[in-house]
């Protein structure tokens, strides 16, 4: 079994470690958007995905993924490589861009579904609604509308709006 000194440096260690556990958990470095005068924030850790603009290149939109963010040297490295906050110049998230595309597809398949029994009743009755088609096509057009509109929305990081790093993670002294 063991002398009472190694029972209790055993109950140490394992207190120790239990403790331990809980607060590796909770430290965290992340990627903060923060815009002026809000609460809100969006946070995005290792493994997000979003599209950025640098200051270098300020008309194309390149995909990334996060790997790490190293708080230290004040660098984020994505599957592209390293680069500093201060070089991006705007980002857009995947999910305003699947919002836009699912509304969009949805429009075109009404129109679509639309179409087609549009064409059987006619084939079928002789007679064609075109006030429904029309309404359908308006339907698809303003889900064209709102993907080019969602697509266009994205952060521009100026006065208004900030990228940072920040690191949660605790020391012990």
């Amino acid at each position: 079994m063991g002398t009472p000194m190694q029972k209790t440096l055993k109950t140490i260690l394992l207190t120790a470690a239990i403790w331990a556990i809980p607060v590796s958990l909770l430290s965290q470095i992340y990627l903060q958007v923060e815009r002026q005068n809000r609460v809100k924030t969006h946070k995005f850790q290792a493994g997000d995905q979003f599209e950025i603009r640098l200051y270098d290149d300020p008309r194309t939109w390149v995909e990334v993924t996060i790997w790490k963010v190293l708080p230290e040297q004040e660098l984020i490295e994505f599957d592209i490589g390293m680069v500093k906050p201060g070089e991006i110049r705007s980002m857009r998230t995947m999910r305003q861009k699947r919002r836009g595309n699912t509304v969009f597809h949805a429009g075109l398949n009404f129109l679509a579904g639309t179409l087609i029994f549009s064409v059987g009743d006619w084939i079928w009755s002789g007679s064609y609604d075109w006030s429904f088609v029309a309404g359908a096509s308006g339907l698809a057009a303003t889900g064209g509308l709102f993907k080019v509109v969602s697509d266009q929305f994205h952060y521009r990081f100026d006065r208004r709006h900030r990228l940072r790093i920040v690191d949660l993670r605790f020391s012990v002294d």
